[in-house]
């Protein structure tokens, strides 16, 4: 049999497809030459100074374009609106649209962006006389903070916020919805307080802003909550080393616990990326860092370990820590985030003391003879305070010299010589015993000690 389409059917599936595809496009290109009209128009205006239609074919294009999601665009547009109304000294005004292109620069993710126009939306705002214009003002000033804390800039946020105070009823500011959120959010992380974090959550989830704003709210939480549950942490390989040894440590990050936010019904939100774009190493004076990773790095495990080492320079109490570290979530959020320190130990090597007597002629009954005595440091650390005993048997007389001596300091394989004169009373093996006591290189006292040294003597 043979296969063939019948006519008809193909007409029917072409409307299909010109209805479904076709008719749409000519839609969107109909409200996009509309914008592109108004936006010329409103350009027009702007050139002739006739500033108050200007500022109303501004506002209409930037909706116009809102509409086509054509951001950028939009933004300008409020930009000249507002500029528009400042000509016309409409402070008021001019406020609503520069937090328009406040708004549509968060839809593109511009946040840098989007907190100048805050910024100027919050000075300029107070130029008017209308009743509330330090809410306003507090309000842009608010938004520009949230802007900032997710893209790490929190301290430079909040003094955002502190100039804007200076300039409005204090009653007015405390009391202000978005400074209780602002605050909230800051005690949170520093008092590591999870459940306060979820009943401002609620609170806001109930508030009525501008989508974008009510975005910016919700990643303001996404950050707070990630700033909550994500750990990192110094695990040191020991706590107590030896000076000049190498201590290895690493920084131990878990991302598991921000997978809660998967199932949180405000943030529902599902994590890809985490990044660590660089890092600061905080280490006590008499530590000196020897091995980092390279930086960025993109950690793909739920839990992930980066390895440190670090050399030692002298004895002492010593730390290894905060490590300050700038973690970008998803390319989209900035977090700055800081580890506790931990405290270790680097401890002197073991002091010894070595003593040595060597006759300097062979030793012969009834006859004095010089002896060479050697105190000798072979350890690896300096040692003071040094004095030297000795108590020599009743046939063994000391003629010259003393019996006991201080020496200062003896560095690290350093030793000290001097002599004394002896009598031998009866041949044999005399046993001398030598006394020595000392510091070590921490202070610690190390003696007395005893050790016998035999000293043969001839006929």
């Amino acid at each position: 049999m043979t296969n063939f389409i019948d006519p008809s059917s193909t007409k029917i599936l072409f409307l299909i497809i010109y209805y479904a595809w076709i008719m749409p496009k000519d839609k969107e290109t109909k409200q996009r030459e509309k914008a592109q009209k108004v936006l010329d128009r409103a350009e027009i205006l702007f050139d002739r100074q006739e500033f108050t239609r200007s500022y109303k074919e501004f506002t209409r294009a930037g909706n116009l374009y809102l509409d086509l999601e054509e951001y950028r665009v939009a933004e300008q547009c409020f930009l000249y609106s507002s500029k528009a109304l400042v000509h016309e000294t409409r402070y008021y005004d001019a406020f609503e649209s520069l937090r328009s292109a406040a708004q549509a620069c968060i839809q593109l993710e511009d946040y840098q962006k989007a907190v100048e126009y805050y910024d100027v939306a919050a000075k300029n705002v107070l130029r008017s006389s209308r009743k509330d214009v330090e809410s306003k003002s507090i309000l842009a000033a608010c938004f520009g903070f949230l802007c900032q804390f997710i893209t790490g800039q929190h301290e430079k946020g909040l003094g955002f916020i502190k100039r804007i105070k200076m300039y409005v009823d204090i009653k007015e500011f405390t009391e202000h919805k978005l400074i209780r959120l602002v605050k909230g959010i800051t005690l949170a992380i520093v008092n590591k307080d999870s459940k306060a974090l979820n009943l401002l959550k609620k609170e806001f989830q109930r508030s009525k802003y501008d989508p974008a704003e009510t975005k910016l709210i919700k990643d303001a939480f996404i950050v707070a909550t990630t700033y909550l549950l994500l750990e990192a942490t110094i695990n040191l390989e020991r706590t107590e080393i030896i000076n000049e040894e190498m201590l290895n440590f690493t920084l131990d990050i878990n991302l598991k616990p921000l997978h809660n936010m998967r199932t949180d019904s405000v943030l529902n939100y599902d994590f890809q990326k985490v990044t660590i774009e660089e890092m600061t190493v905080h280490l006590s004076d008499n530590l000196a860092l020897t091995k980092k990773p390279n930086f960025p790095i993109e950690i793909s495990k739920e839990n992930y370990n980066l390895h440190f080492s670090a050399r030692s320079n002298f004895p002492g109490e010593g730390s290894v820590g905060p490590l300050n570290f700038k973690l970008d979530l998803d390319d989209k959020f900035e977090l700055n985030l800081k580890t506790d320190m931990q405290k270790m130990l680097v401890k002197s090597p073991p002091a010894q003391l070595g003593i040595n007597l060597t006759p300097l002629v062979n030793p012969i009954i009834n006859q004095t003879f010089p002896l060479e005595v050697r105190v000798s440091n072979p350890s690896e650390a300096d040692i003071v305070n040094i004095t030297v005993e000795f108590e020599f048997p009743i046939n063994l007389r000391l003629m010259r010299g003393t019996s006991s001596k201080k020496i200062y300091q003896l560095i690290r394989n350093e030793d000290f010589k001097y002599q004394i004169a002896l009598k031998p009373l009866e041949p044999g093996i005399h046993n001398i015993k030598a006394i020595v006591s000392f510091q070590d290189a921490d202070g610690n006292e190390i003696g007395p000690n005893e050790k016998l040294l035999p000293l043969e003597i001839n006929l």
